[in-house]
């Protein structure tokens, strides 16, 4: 009886070895996949972004002569940095290259955009909130490498102006 006690606990650990390991190589590939989604996302997300040339020209050609810009005008692009940012906050992006591509456009949109969407807060009082929250999160990682957080004026035309030549 000894003999076949021994065999079953045998089993019984070589059977939990197995399914330990199996759930490990489980995990391991949903882990893959996870970030194989997470950069397909945001490359679409960067893709995108770089289809909204005539959109953004729009916008940087109102904000750069001193306007304020409509609804229209304004949400292609806050709309989609605001998606950008809730992304993000979801951890559903590479946070390499969102940080890569989008810190700089997202500070120097928010900038351009912020008085704008605080008027529209008096009717929707979380407008783009997202969009406002990454744009201070970039702010604060500038301030930390030492870089000076603050957006010039001329900075921010400068921004505006290379957008109206993209």
């Amino acid at each position: 009886m000894t003999a076949e006690l021994f065999w079953m606990a045998l089993t019984a650990l070589a059977t939990v070895g197995i399914l330990g390991a199996t759930i490990w190589m489980v995990n391991r590939q949903v882990k893959a996949q996870e970030n194989a989604n997470r950069i397909s996302l945001t490359m679409r997300m960067i893709e995108r972004y770089d289809d909204m040339r005539k959109e953004r020209k729009a916008l940087a050609i109102v904000l750069e002569n001193g306007g304020s810009p409509g609804a229209v005008t304004l949400e292609s692009v806050a709309d989609h940095l605001d998606t950008v940012a809730v992304l993000h906050k979801r951890k559903l992006l590479d946070d390499d290259l969102i940080e890569n591509v989008f810190s700089m456009p997202i500070r120097f949109w928010w900038q351009a955009v912020k008085y704008d969407v605080t008027n529209m807060r008096i009717i929707f009082n979380d407008f783009y909130e997202d969009f406002e929250y990454l744009s201070d999160k970039y702010d604060v990682l500038e301030k930390a490498r030492g870089k000076d957080p603050i957006i010039t004026q001329e900075a921010l035309s400068n921004f505006l102006m290379s957008e109206l030549q993209s």
